[in-house]
């Protein structure tokens, strides 16, 4: 594995090497090794950050594993990250497709209360 063969060699991977490699991972589909770097990470004490969690998430929702994306975007705040724009747009949109009017209404709100949906329909205003 590339991580053990960098640390044969002395380099120490951080928390912005393994969320790379987490996300270029999620990005091919491998989300087993995905998230064996991410209990890696978690394992040597290096906090998964906002970063980490939106890319499992977003490999998870990519391969319809939408009660695993939302079991991790639940820890995700149990760990006390707050989730941006990018977090709620991936749930909305796989929401979107399944037609879950109910949850697409349950982001906005949180939304809302996190002032990210105003944000959303400033840019959109802004690009007419």
């Amino acid at each position: 594995m590339l991580c053990n063969d960098m640390s044969e060699t002395g380099f120490v991977p951080d928390k912005y090497i393994y969320t790379s490699w987490i996300a270029g991972l999620c990005k091919q589909g491998s989300l087993v090794e995905a998230f064996k770097f991410k209990n890696k990470m978690v394992r040597k004490v290096i906090t998964p950050d906002l970063q980490t969690y939106s890319s499992l998430i977003f490999g998870l929702t990519n391969k319809g594993l939408m009660i695993e994306a939302e079991q991790v975007f639940t820890n995700m705040l149990e760990k006390g990250i707050t989730p941006n724009y990018v977090v709620y747009d991936i749930l909305v949109r796989v929401y979107t497709e399944q037609n879950d009017t109910v949850s697409i209404s349950l982001v906005q709100d949180e939304m809302t209360k996190r002032g990210l949906l105003k944000e959303t329909i400033d840019v959109n205003i802004r690009r007419l």
